[in-house]
C-alpha cells in the first residue's frame, strides 16, 4: 500500500500541489491590500451637447444634468459645443478620456448619420 505524503495535496487531474504553495497563495490573498475602486463620481461630470444653447436638446440636457447631480451627489456641467451639424461636440466626446466623466447627449444626426 502506497503511503500518502501529508505535505502534498491532490489537485486537478491527479496533479500534486505542495501544501506550502497553496498556503502561500491563500495567505498572500488575505494579506495583500485589496484593490478598491475609487468612488464614482469623484469629480464633476461633463455633459456635452452638440447643439447651441437655448434649444430643445439644451433644455433636456439641463434637466437630465439636474437629476444626475441629485442622484449622484456630484456636479454635472452642461457643455454646449455646436457646429458642423454636431460633429464638433461628438468629436470632443469621442476624444475625451474613457473614464466615465464625459457624457454626450446627441440626436440621430450625431449618433448615426455623421459617423457614416
Amino acid at each position: 500500500m502506497k503511503k500518502s505524503n501529508p505535505a502534498r495535496v491532490h489537485g486537478v487531474h491527479g496533479v500534486h500541489i505542495p501544501a506550502v504553495a497553496i498556503t502561500l497563495v491563500m495567505v498572500t490573498a488575505l494579506i495583500a491590500p485589496s484593490a478598491q475602486a475609487q468612488p464614482y463620481p469623484a469629480k464633476p461630470i461633463r455633459l456635452i451637447v452638440p447643439q447651441p444653447p437655448g434649444g430643445g436638446n439644451d433644455a433636456i440636457a439641463r434637466m437630465i444634468g439636474q437629476k444626475l447631480a441629485v442622484a449622484m451627489k456630484q456636479q454635472v456641467a452642461v457643455d454646449n459645443r455646436a457646429g458642423a451639424g454636431g460633429l464638433i461636440g461628438a468629436e470632443l466626446a469621442a476624444k475625451a478620456a474613457p473614464d466615465g466623466y464625459t457624457l454626450l447627449l446627441g440626436n440621430v444626426a450625431v449618433l448615426a448619420i455623421i459617423p457614416n
